[in-house]
């Protein structure tokens, strides 16, 4: 994925302001934002939204719009949590942490191995129990069925373009709902209209949704609204029963064949593809490439092991 600038040149442009992801647009004269951008945009800006819960104005909205999601998951009795784009965790901490019950599973991914580091940080300061992982929307490493609720939080939004390509992931994954809360293509008011046309954010997802053949059992404007020009609408997509489900200790699963992945020594070996993928401080790395080529990490270190 190649950027038209320096990650040192876009660091130098976030700290005065500028949006990476326009910038890098202008620069490629294109009219998306590429895979690459969003990357730079996203990795750049990491430790700014844990920053803002600092806020006491910021972290209130944080926690009514979190709580929203919670009630939402409480009404559909789930015993498992995913958050796709999941960021800081900033919202996925208090989702959970505000639950009428526990649940078996949490978990979040994102393509960003700076902000997965600090989503750590956070959920562990809030004490709460999430496996964080750093893994693409479009290939998520992830088994199909593994998680009763799959749930996004603004990270579908610079994706335009690929709206039926990520749906079909976040189907994949999930086991019963889908719930998208998203830029409001089709309730918001016209400061957020002309804010998604600025940035080229997705639009009518629950269209999409429908193309694809899915149940949309419910579309609105969302309860809670932090910003008057950025705000989210409700798209709730309900799977039908299936008859497999993962098991909630083997959910992770290769990106490039979906293969369950075998955990040695720290790092994640797919048999089938024969690639190891490496977990950096404990951040397990599970984009396709990532993967290192690697047919005998298993039994050499076994043989390791017997000297």
């Amino acid at each position: 994925m190649k950027l038209p600038f320096s990650m040192k040149f876009l660091r130098e442009q976030f700290s005065q302001g500028q949006n990476i992801m326009a910038l890098i647009r202008a620069a490629d004269e294109t009219s998306i934002n590429t895979p690459a951008a969003i990357l730079a945009s996203y990795d750049i800006q990491a430790g700014s939204y844990v920053a803002a819960m600092s806020n006491d104005d910021h972290r209130n909205g944080i926690l009514r719009y979190a709580s929203a999601i919670s009630r939402i998951a409480d009404s559909l009795s789930v015993n498992s949590i995913l958050e796709a784009g999941v960021g800081e965790a900033t919202t996925l901490a208090h989702v959970i942490g505000q639950l009428s019950a526990p649940i078996k599973l949490a978990a979040g991914f994102d393509i960003s191995w700076s902000r997965i580091a600090y989503g750590n940080r956070y959920a562990t300061a809030q004490r709460v129990d999430a496996s964080l992982i750093l893994g693409d929307l479009f290939s998520i490493p992830i088994a199909d069925n593994a998680f009763d609720l799959v749930y996004t939080s603004h990270s579908l939004e610079p994706n335009r373009g690929r709206e039926k390509d990520a749906l079909r992931e976040l189907y994949r994954v999930a086991r019963r709902y889908v719930i998208l809360i998203e830029p409001a293509s089709s309730f918001g008011n016209a400061a957020t209209k002309k804010r998604i046309a600025e940035h080229k954010y997705c639009e009518e997802l629950q269209r999409h949704a429908k193309d694809l053949g899915y149940s949309v059992i419910e579309h609105r404007l969302f309860d809670v609204c932090l910003k008057e020009n950025n705000q989210s609408e409700l798209t709730i997509i309900e799977k039908p029963p299936v008859g497999k489900r993962t098991r909630d200790n083997d959910w992770l699963a290769c990106p490039t064949c979906r293969t369950s992945l075998i955990r040695n020594k720290g790092h994640f070996y797919c048999e089938e593809c024969g690639l190891i993928y490496p977990s950096i401080d404990g951040i397990p790395c599970l984009l396709s490439q990532s993967g290192v080529m690697g047919t005998h990490f298993i039994e050499t270190e076994s043989s390791r092991g017997n000297q």
